[in-house]
């Protein structure tokens, strides 16, 4: 194999040139490999989780699924017992994003919720890094979309072909010409998942909102999460700075490119909307009123709400991209499951302090009475 290079490449220089690229190459592998060995002993939080191996983002394809059988996820997370934790565990980049037989009715609502509050749910921070974060955010989901389920997200040209709506939207982004606000609009309107990207800061030492899709907001004004420190967005959970703030913030940093984790968030809601700014929550000296189950409309109108999130980060921009899947699931639906039980000793296990900030000293009482009675 070496009879037709030239002589001089045996030559005693190159071969000494040679020798020393090889060794360069060693010692720079060694280094990285130790500062990884190192990053991950650095800021390891409270939180008992075992990310998944770094990597790159590994997708099989779901080829010959129909898509309108898939039943939505039962996502079922309450417990006897409240644990004000994380609560995180791995999770594989092929359940990223869901495609379930809810998609073109949710899809729907969303785009129509995005028309009607359009100052309040596609946010963004004016500036170059976070433009990037969003162009790289929306060519991952596009990405994502055709490659998982190519029978209906297929490209055409410039676009994506969306062969469930019959609509399309740009396949990339910078190439698109739209501006990131727009771009975040395109994913309102195609996945039901909301977004969240954050970035880094170095002087204040916590991660900040920079821009996001908020079609599913519960209990707060979008508006006023977008561009502020994770501590100031969590401000009113009870007792965050004391049991979470710390641990957060260091597994925020720890988690690398290819890693996946989500956890769930649960609660119940007097209201079948999924775009719930206010109501949600009661401020610690907030007085709650009480309600009976006689006045409740438990098949139509109160819900079991779950949040499932993932979080996981962009390897060209590093921001961290947190995602929110709201179901409501009616309360009457959970009773034929057979969890009134379940259900009433979990809310029975919540502190005080939690009932106050989920309201649940006024649908408490009422949804234990319902889910006990025959």
């Amino acid at each position: 194999m070496f009879e037709n290079l030239p002589a001089e490449a045996f030559s005693r220089g190159s071969v000494i040139g040679w020798g020393f690229s090889v060794l360069t190459f060693l010692l720079c592998r060694y280094l990285v490999n130790r500062w990884n060995t190192q990053s991950e002993k650095r800021g390891r939080p409270g939180a008992k989780v075992k990310l998944v191996p770094r990597g790159r983002m590994q997708l099989e394809p779901q080829l010959n699924i129909e898509w309108n059988n898939i039943e939505p996820a039962k996502f079922r997370p309450f417990k006897p017992q409240y644990a004000m934790t994380m609560a995180l565990e791995k999770a594989d980049f092929q359940e990223w994003l869901l495609l379930e037989n809810t998609y073109d009715r949710m899809t729907t609502h969303r785009s129509e919720i995005a028309k009607n509050h359009t100052q309040d749910v596609n946010l963004v921070v004016d500036d170059p890094r976070t433009t990037a974060a969003v162009y790289e955010l929306y060519d991952t989901v596009v990405g994502y979309m055709f490659t998982k389920w190519p029978q209906y997200f297929s490209r055409d040209g410039k676009n994506i072909k969306n062969l469930i709506k019959n609509t399309t939207f740009p396949a990339n982004a910078e190439r698109s010409k739209q501006s990131p606000k727009r771009l975040l609009e395109y994913l309102a309107e195609n996945v039901e998942e909301d977004f969240i990207v954050l970035e880094y800061d170095e002087n204040e030492e916590e991660y900040i909102a920079k821009a996001a899709t908020f079609i599913a907001p519960s209990g707060f004004v979008p508006a006023e999460k977008v561009g502020i420190k994770l501590s100031d967005i969590h401000g009113p959970v009870p007792k965050y700075d004391e049991k979470l703030k710390l641990s957060m913030n260091r597994f925020f940093r720890r988690i690398e490119t290819g890693q996946l984790v989500k956890r769930f968030n649960w609660t119940i809601q007097n209201s079948d909307k999924i775009y719930l700014p206010k109501g949600s929550h009661a401020g610690a000296a907030e007085k709650v009123e009480r309600l009976h189950a006689k006045d409740l409309d438990f098949d139509h109108t109160v819900h079991f709400r779950v949040e499932r999130q993932t979080l996981s980060r962009l390897p060209k921009s590093r921001f961290l991209v947190f995602t929110i899947r709201t179901y409501l699931t009616p309360l009457s639906q959970l009773k034929k499951e057979g969890l009134g039980e379940r259900l009433v000793e979990a809310i029975h296990g919540l502190p005080s302090y939690i009932k106050q900030y989920k309201r649940a000293d006024a649908w408490g009482p009422a949804v234990e009475e319902y889910m006990t009675m025959p």
